[in-house]
């Protein structure tokens, strides 16, 4: 026996310090594993993170100068469709001026033709005049003759001068015309750009105020209503899509504005299974401040078939070709409402022009046509062009830092295009003030001559009343003929052969102008031309650095991800080693209770290492069984009885110890009760205070006063009313009125109801005994109280068999239901 009880106390002891020696092996491996970790796994990753930094910047470094080529040559290629489009205009203007110049001609051809057939008609009279008047006198006083030619040729220099004025006078209107337009024109420019830089700012605030979430791009609201559609995915079919812009990805970059003018506020949408989808999210929306932009189409329809009578000639690039669209749903979509396969991108305006508009080039199943700048389009026989609106953005192809600096060269150019212009504008008025100023001035002279021409007529004909009286009475005034036609072959002679050599000098000069600003418009047109290829290869040159940038940026991040999840794991490693460490003291502790280190080691031989902890367990319970098939050979020994003392006495001490822990809580609930019971004995008290507040609030609707005593003692409630116009006060309800008492009660259930949480309140016939005056105050009491703030989320249901007519049953948040009557008995 005693043999057995020394093998059961041998096992004992090697198994409470074989657990210490497990737990130390274990801590010796977690001690190598982490000495792996920093000596050899972190070098390795630190010297990728440094790698892929080194990469990322000079992959940086080339997408940024891959940038500023690009950006350098779309500066350069808008000042080219600038002076692309100011040629245009210039060729434009010079056809018009070339057209008004052969016009010109024709009118003074057809002039001059009318004057000379006039002058042929007067020498045809003169020769007529002449040959009757040799039978009269042939000579005519010589002084009435020369008064007469005086008078005439005044007469003809104040003309002269006359028509002069009136010329200038019509050049400085064509010319005031012009700088009035121009300052129009100008103004008009200045307030474009004032509201294009006010729309930059805006959307440069924006940007600048975006905390990188893309859906932000979308609409403000967008990140509140993802977590709402989390929230509440289970109201849904199936998952909305959307925003829309979300599942839209842009391959080529160039034509990132042209895309956003197209489709604007359309990236915003969501797409949704049914009309039930539909209304719940449009709740969404609303609550979160997003347009609701929602479109419903089949989600079990697969992607539309384009068939190929239907789309553009295959040489042309329309929008779908560009834009990469994941969903099927949403692609049908944008399909439907947006028309992508019958849009196409072209960079030349006058192929634009003629892929849409009527003529030999257009091209069929084209709705509308994209340049880099302009949009085109055709309804009916009516052509439109369309400038891109001011301050776009181009959500689908930059990110925050890109689109910031965008708008901030954006502002920079429309900052100093606004110079220029205002600058124009001041110019435009000094010469139109000028104009102005010439122009009185012309009149006045215009005046002063018409006097002095007025002054000649009069002596011109004075002059030839004084020889028709000396001459006698004639039947032809041969002199009156040949003066006028003197005077027409002055002017055929003089001022239309004058105007004549001006009109076809203007005309050659409009001629030459048209020509070259034909040959500069067609030199512009293959200069931008020329560009679009370089434009091409350098936007490839940018996507190609910008992706090799991307695959730097996350190879970087990953590793960055990497050394710091390595971190982690090396702090959590250390904690889990001392965590071990704690348990190898913990049971190093309750080992020795058992017995000494060196007793446990002195129980194996030399250098041998201790058995598997199972194998200990094994042969301590086939001790322990050969101790317990002896021991029932016997009565208990006294080491028995000593091992329950020593068990019995390792239990009380627990029970204590536990006991003790018990105890700590329930001191702490103790004075926990006493706190509640305190707050609920203040709260009982504020709330005594406002339900008697509330009531003498409702009594006094009615010019009543009243208080509510609550004894919480004795759970007794008192009322103590004052009728208006009574001096005593009434405590018994019974004392009062049927509507007194009913008002009463009324006026104590809604003070009462503002300290009761309930999402339904129903009252009952509260309005039977009560006449017209206090149910329209009892019932207005009730609408107004229902309609508070406080009770938005509640729902009130008010049963009377009295008349409403005087409620608002046309009210949003009011419904009246009527029984029917009974059937007679």
């Amino acid at each position: 026996m005693d043999e057995y009880i020394a093998d059961v106390e041998q096992l004992r002891n090697r198994l409470a310090w074989c657990e210490v020696y497990e737990v130390e092996q274990l801590v010796e491996e977690l001690h190598r594993e982490d000495v792996d970790y920093k000596t050899k796994t972190t070098p390795e990753v630190e010297r990728k993170v440094e790698e892929c930094q080194k990469k990322e910047v000079s992959d940086k470094a080339k997408r940024d100068e891959a940038q500023g080529e690009l950006d350098e040559f779309r500066e350069r290629a808008h000042g080219l469709m600038e002076s692309k489009r100011a040629a245009e205009a210039k060729h434009k203007e010079m056809e018009r001026g070339m057209r008004r110049a052969v016009t010109n001609k024709l009118a003074h051809e057809n002039t001059v033709k009318d004057k000379a057939q006039t002058a042929a008609a007067l020498e045809d009279s003169i020769a007529s005049a002449r040959m009757s008047a040799e039978q009269q006198s042939q000579a005519q006083d010589a002084s009435i003759r020369r008064a007469i030619d005086q008078a005439g040729e005044r007469r003809q220099a104040v003309r002269a001068e006359l028509d002069d004025i009136n010329a200038r006078d019509s050049d400085l209107r064509r010319k005031f015309d012009l700088a009035q337009g121009e300052e129009s024109g100008a103004r008009r420019e200045v307030q474009n750009l004032e509201n294009a830089i006010r729309e930059v700012n805006q959307n440069l605030g924006n940007a600048q105020r975006d905390d990188g979430n893309q859906l932000t791009k979308f609409g403000r609201g967008m990140p509140k209503l993802a977590q709402l559609l989390q929230q509440h995915a289970a109201r849904f079919s199936s998952p909305p899509l959307g925003p829309i812009g979300m599942h839209i990805k842009l391959k080529e970059a160039q034509w990132a504005l042209p895309v956003e003018e197209h489709f604007g506020g359309f990236f915003g949408g969501f797409v949704v299974a049914n009309m039930k989808d539909r209304g719940a999210l449009d709740k969404l929306m609303r609550e979160c401040g997003c347009p609701p932009n929602i479109h419903v189409t089949n989600f079990n329809r697969g992607r539309y078939e384009m068939p190929a009578n239907k789309l553009p000639s295959s040489g042309l690039t329309t929008m779908m070709d560009i834009l990469e669209i994941d969903q099927p749903a949403v692609f049908n979509v944008v399909v439907d409402s947006c028309s992508i396969e019958r849009v196409v991108l072209v960079p030349d305006e006058g192929q634009a022009r003629g892929i849409v508009y009527n003529g030999a080039g257009r091209q069929p199943n084209v709705k509308e046509a994209y340049t880099f700048h302009r949009k085109l389009w055709q309804k009916g026989q009516s052509q439109f062009e369309n400038p891109f609106k001011q301050g776009l953005v181009p959500r689908l192809a930059a990110d925050k830092t890109e689109t910031i600096n965008h708008l901030t060269r954006q502002r920079e150019d429309l900052t100093g295009e606004m110079a220029d212009k205002q600058a124009r504008l001041a110019d435009a008025r000094r010469g139109k003030d000028g104009l102005k100023s010439a122009q009185d001035e012309v009149r006045k002279h215009r005046r002063e001559a018409q006097s002095r021409l007025d002054a000649a007529e009069i002596a011109l004909k004075d002059a030839k009343s004084a020889a028709e009286e000396r001459a006698g009475p004639a039947k032809v005034d041969v002199g009156a003929l040949e003066e006028e036609l003197a005077e027409l072959r002055g002017v055929l002679d003089g001022e239309l052969r004058e105007r004549q050599e001006a009109i076809e000098s203007a005309e050659a000069v409009a001629t030459n102008a048209a020509r070259a600003a034909n040959e500069e418009l067609l030199a512009a047109k293959a200069e931008v031309a020329a560009e679009a290829t370089e434009g091409a290869t350098l936007q490839t040159q940018f996507e190609a650095t910008v992706g090799t940038h991307g695959e730097a940026m996350r190879l970087l991040n990953y590793y960055q991800d990497r050394k710091e999840k390595l971190v982690a794991h090396i702090a959590s490693h250390g904690e889990l080693i001392e965590q071990h460490q704690q348990v190898v003291v913990a049971r190093t502790a309750d080992a020795e209770v058992v017995c000494k280190r060196e007793t446990a080691e002195g129980y194996l031989p030399d250098g041998e290492a201790e058995v598997a902890l199972t194998v200990l367990h094994a042969r301590h319970d086939k001790a322990k069984k050969m101790v317990l098939k002896e021991s029932q050979r016997h009565e208990r020994t006294q080491e028995v009885v000593l091992k329950m003392l020593k068990e019995i006495r390792k239990k009380y001490n627990r029970l204590k110890q536990t006991l003790s822990n018990a105890r700590k809580p329930c001191d702490t609930l103790k004075k926990g009760v006493k706190l509640r019971q305190r707050l609920l004995k203040q709260t009982s008290k504020d709330v005594q205070k406002e339900v008697s507040h509330r009531f003498n609030y409702y009594l006094a609707k009615k010019g009543h006063a009243g208080k509510v005593d609550v004894d919480y003692n004795a759970a007794t409630l008192t009322l103590d009313v004052k009728m208006h116009g009574q001096g005593q006060t009434v405590k018994d309800t019974r004392s009062m009125s049927g509507g007194e008492r009913s008002y009463s009660t009324l006026a104590l259930t809604l003070s009462l109801g503002e300290s009761i949480e309930s999402p339904f309140r129903a009252m009952d016939e509260f309005d039977v005994f009560m006449d017209a005056v206090n149910r329209k105050v009892s019932m207005d009491a009730l609408i107004d109280f229902a309609r508070d703030p406080f009770n938005k989320d509640k729902q009130f249901l008010f049963i009377t068999p009295q008349d409403i007519s005087a409620v608002d049953a046309s009210a949003p948040d009011i419904k009246v239901q009527k029984m029917k009557a009974a059937r007679p008995s």
